[in-house]
Formats: C-alpha cells, sequence, structure tokens
C-alpha cells in the first residue's frame, strides 16, 4: 500500500504482515474508522474507488470525515497494491498509466 503521511512523507506497507502494521497504526490513533465506497469504477486490470472516510479520535473524541481514492492494481482477481490520493483528479489521472 502506497500513501502520504501526515507531513507528506510516502509511507509504504507491504504484504500480510504491512496490512498488520497498517490496521496497527490506526488503532493507535483512532477509536473508529469506517470506508464507505462512494464510487468504484473497473479499469480493467486497475479499480478506482472513492471512499468516505469516518474517523473519530481516541483521545479527543474528535469526529473526521473525509473522502480518499484509492487505485488497487489487480493480478487474477487479486489485489496486489494499492494507491491511495487526496485529490481524485491525481488518482485518475495515475489509474490510466500503463502497469
Amino acid at each position: 500500500m502506497h500513501f502520504r503521511g501526515v507531513a507528506g512523507e510516502p509511507v509504504h506497507y507491504v504484504g500480510a504482515s504491512g496490512l498488520r502494521e497498517y490496521f496497527s497504526d490506526l488503532a493507535e490513533i483512532w477509536d473508529s474508522v469506517e470506508y464507505l465506497a462512494d464510487d468504484v469504477r473497473d479499469l480493467g486490470d486497475r479499480t478506482l474507488t472513492v471512499l468516505r472516510r469516518r474517523l473519530r479520535g481516541k483521545k479527543s473524541g474528535l469526529c473526521i470525515e473525509d473522502s480518499v481514492t484509492c487505485v488497487c492494481a489487480l493480478r487474477a482477481g487479486t489485489v496486489t497494491e494499492i494507491w491511495a490520493y487526496r485529490d481524485i483528479d491525481e488518482a485518475i489521472a495515475d489509474a490510466r498509466l500503463d502497469p
């Protein structure tokens, strides 16, 4: 998974251990995390999904709702990579690049 961190730095999670680390990192900060798919587009060997994300801070109790767009690379029906974007136009442009 490819993300941008709080300060804009690249953050990468790799493999099953990376998925566990990602969810562990979320659990350190957020009491609850909910993703709702608003739009899913089939791009052949990729998908583009616009997600509404709801978060509640563990310590502050502050609720935040924002949107994230994810591009997923697929191979034989399995997600092999995920890129997350704040800007849907950037996600669409990247999704259309050759793998």
